[in-house]
């Protein structure tokens, strides 16, 4: 077990984290015509935040010690993954969709950190 991550288990858990978000990117413009923009908006936080907690959980196993330093900085790496391929795909939102994903993923990555420290006490 190596004492602190490596940037490729950040990269591997920032993959992990997103790929439920760039999934439900692609029927984002369904659901927003369909449900509005509030509740389009709560199921991207709530989705953003499920894969938060299961990279911060992974990301967590490879560490000895500062949990959940570690599941914050795979979801700052994940947001930042995550901004750039809105970007790229041409599909970024508002600013709200911004501070719900980037709020998710910190908070979803420092809970699946916290998770595993609780399981391993």
């Amino acid at each position: 077990m190596s004492r602190k991550p490596r940037l490729r288990d950040y990269a591997a858990g920032s993959l992990v984290s997103n790929s439920p978000a760039w999934l439900l990117s692609l029927v984002v413009p369904y659901l927003r015509a369909k449900t509005g923009e509030i509740f389009t908006a709560l199921i991207l936080f709530f989705t953003v935040m499920a894969g938060g907690v299961l990279s911060g959980y992974l990301v967590a196993r490879r560490a000895k010690s500062e949990y959940v330093k570690c599941g914050m900085s795979t979801g700052l790496f994940s947001y930042a993954l995550y901004a750039i391929f809105l970007t790229i795909s041409g599909s970024r939102g508002s600013a709200l969709e911004d501070i719900l994903s980037i709020t998710g993923f910190v908070v979803g990555g420092a809970v699946g950190a916290r998770l595993f420290e609780m399981r391993k006490l």
